[in-house]
Formats: C-alpha cells, sequence, structure tokens
C-alpha cells in the first residue's frame, strides 16, 4: 500500500505527519515504476492555494527530470479529491506548469481523471481557454 510506505518514511525521519508543500520520493519494490512522488498539497484543513499546488508540481517535476532516466509520467490533479482546490483551477494550473521549457526532458504527462464529468469539463475547460493541453478518452 502505497500510503503506508508514506507512513514508514515519515517514521523513519522521526514524525508523524508531513508538512504542507512536502514531496516525498522513493522507490517501491514491486511495482513497475522507477518513482512514486508523495505529495502534500493540503493542510490539516485540505486547504490550498494555486501558488502551493504549482510549487509541489513543480517540485515533482523537476526531480523527474534531475534523475534523468523518467521520460513518462503519470499525475492525478492534485489537490483536488480530498483538497478544496477546483478541479478547474488545477486544469489552467496543469496547463501553464506542464507547457514550462523546464519539464521539456519528459517526453510524455499524463494527468488521470477520475470519471466522464471531470473529462467532459476538462475538455470544454481546455477548448473554450485554449489551454496548451492535449485531452485524450
Amino acid at each position: 500500500n502505497l500510503q503506508r510506505e508514506l507512513h514508514h518514511l515519515l517514521a523513519a525521519s522521526g514524525r508523524r505527519f508531513a508538512d504542507q508543500g512536502e514531496v516525498f520520493q522513493h522507490v517501491t519494490a514491486g511495482l513497475p515504476y522507477k518513482a512514486v512522488f508523495h505529495t502534500v498539497p493540503c493542510n490539516g484543513w485540505y486547504d490550498t492555494t494555486a501558488e502551493i499546488v504549482g510549487s509541489v508540481l513543480r517540485s515533482s517535476l523537476a526531480s523527474c527530470v534531475a534523475r534523468h532516466d523518467i521520460s513518462k509520467v503519470v499525475l492525478s490533479a492534485l489537490a483536488t479529491g480530498y483538497g478544496h482546490f477546483e478541479y478547474e483551477d488545477f486544469i489552467r494550473l496543469a496547463a501553464n506548469v506542464l507547457s514550462e521549457p523546464a519539464h521539456n526532458p519528459i517526453s510524455e504527462i499524463t494527468v488521470c481523471i477520475s470519471d466522464e464529468l471531470r473529462f467532459f469539463t476538462a475538455q470544454n475547460l481546455i477548448a473554450a481557454e485554449n489551454l496548451p493541453l492535449a485531452i485524450f478518452s
């Protein structure tokens, strides 16, 4: 369980909780991934800001670029599930962050969309605001 892995990482550093804005990287044996990043964009009340979500996203992508062996990244719409960050705001933020030249060494970045309604919301927003994202079903 990935959540258990995060708890082990925290326990190893003598802590029980992560701080808002932190990113934890590790490799889990038996998974087909080169790295897994646990991100903490929300505080204990599930609040966050675009600046914090952007910082967490940039930090994760910068770590991928720095490794030189990661060319594909899959991520969720950070802070939009348990967090109080609006899904549309994440799509706008992701469009800006993912198009930054610093992330060019990554050949493919995929944002997982949890359901059809969010997919169509993203599709319509990308078209209406001419955002630099491609969307596929």
